[in-house]
C-alpha cells in the first residue's frame, strides 16, 4: 500500500530543495528536485484525489518547464532574478 503522508512529506522536502536552488541559480538541480516534487505529489494524488494538491503539482511542473527555457543560457549559474524577487515569485510552491 502506498504511503500518502510520506509521499506528502517528499513532496515538500523536494519542492523545499527545488526553491533552494532556484534562488542560487542553479537551474540544473532546481528543474530536478521541481521534478522530484512533482512527481511525488502526483502519485499522491493519483492514490488520493481529494487532496489539495494538484494546483502545487501544476505550479511546479510549470516552474521546471520555466527554467528548462533558460538553461541553454550563458546565465545557468546565476541567478534569473535576485534572491528576494526569487523568493517572492516562488513562495507559492511551498505546502503548507
Amino acid at each position: 500500500m502506498v504511503d500518502i503522508q510520506s509521499l506528502c512529506d517528499d513532496g515538500r522536502k523536494f519542492a523545499t530543495e527545488a526553491v533552494k536552488y532556484d534562488e542560487a541559480g542553479d537551474i540544473e538541480q532546481a528543474i530536478f528536485f521541481y521534478s522530484e516534487a512533482s512527481d511525488a505529489l502526483l502519485k499522491a494524488w493519483s492514490v488520493d484525489n481529494s487532496l489539495n494538491i494538484r494546483s502545487k503539482v501544476e505550479n511546479y511542473i510549470a516552474r521546471a518547464e520555466e527554467l528548462y527555457q533558460h538553461k541553454g543560457n550563458d546565465s545557468v549559474k546565476k541567478p534569473l532574478k535576485s534572491s528576494q524577487q526569487v523568493g517572492d515569485s516562488t513562495s507559492f510552491l511551498f505546502i503548507i
